[in-house]
């Protein structure tokens, strides 16, 4: 006779949410993962590639290494990135990564601000070598370390330059966000954006127009720094008004920017100010183009000054 079922064995309205949520998120990942330009010949190979990606994770912990970029790379599995890169392959972000291949060459400096574990440094690093030069900005102390790593194996740290700092408007420290693996960003006392149960650790900041070499010619910066794009951009004002970089590739997302006090409004009107259009990346067209009037993803802005000889390298 079977026992009957006692009130604490019941799920809850918690446990029943956080399962509904993870199969949400499940089914997102392999919506993507089967309608991803990169996987468009294979979605059947690619849905599998990703469920035994899944198993894997929670198997073992060990790190995973792949090749890509040229480079041998080496990532923490519980890692966002190593995740893309096994769903999607090295166009992980499809607009992104064959705009950099179309327009960056060797010998070119890039600066990528908000690093994370290197994707984008090692994307645009096999584009710039052998004379090239990225500066990776990142905050995390476990993910800025991975870089570390990652350069060190491959034999190309003196043309990485890490910068264990969070990129703003002044230099000072700034509460972080450390436990959110491609979602940890900073925190602002005088604003409510804390999110419950994270871990928070301090961390150095400054403007990059103090960090980076002034006298540096940069063909192209990113930024994606979970909201804080407004204090990354106004510590870049003097770069920005030198049209030096030509090129910023920033994801501008509303949700996280009015987290932090600000908005994709006045992110688009501080580029504008300093003579930046932004645009969309037409892959197949391989053309820059005004993005719908409904866009809200990540834009190139490309100053004005520089349009033609941009659209040239493309």
């Amino acid at each position: 006779m079977t026992e009957p079922t006692t009130k604490s064995q019941l799920p809850t309205k918690g446990t029943t949410r956080r399962k509904r949520s993870r199969r949400d998120l499940a089914l997102r990942i392999i919506r993507r993962v089967r309608t991803h330009p990169a996987n468009s010949g294979a979605p059947n190979s690619a849905t599998l590639r990703a469920l035994r990606w899944q198993v894997r994770k929670r198997i073992s912990r060990q790190p995973i290494t792949k090749s890509a970029f040229g480079m041998d790379l080496q990532f923490p599995s519980s890692s966002g990135s190593a995740s893309n890169l096994v769903y999607f392959g090295e166009c992980y972000e499809w607009e992104t990564i064959n705009f950099i291949r179309s327009y960056l060459r060797p010998g070119d400096i890039v600066v990528d601000v908000g690093a994370n574990v290197g994707m984008f440094t090692y994307a645009a690093l096999q584009c710039v070598l052998p004379d090239g030069r990225v500066h990776a900005i990142e905050p995390t102390p476990w993910a800025a370390q991975n870089i570390h790593h990652n350069v060190d194996r491959n034999r190309v740290a003196q043309s990485v330059h890490v910068y264990e700092l969070a990129a703003s408007d002044e230099a000072g420290t700034a509460r972080f966000t450390a436990d959110q693996d491609v979602s940890n960003h900073m925190e602002f006392d005088d604003l409510t954006s804390h999110d419950a149960g994270s871990d928070l650790i301090e961390v150095p900041t400054a403007p990059l127009d103090a960090l980076l070499p002034e006298e540096a010619t940069i063909s192209l910066a990113k930024f994606d720094v979970e909201g804080a794009g407004t204090k990354a951009l106004t510590g870049f004002l003097h770069h920005l008004e030198n049209a030096n970089p030509p090129v910023v590739l920033i994801e501008a997302h509303d949700h996280s920017l009015k987290k932090m006090g600000s908005s994709r409004d006045e992110v688009m009107a501080l580029l504008a100010d300093n003579g930046y259009e932004s645009l969309v990346y037409d892959v197949d067209a391989r053309q820059l183009k005004s993005p719908p009037a409904d866009w809200w993803a990540d834009v190139v802005a490309v100053h004005e000054k520089h349009r033609d000889s941009i659209e040239a390298r493309l």
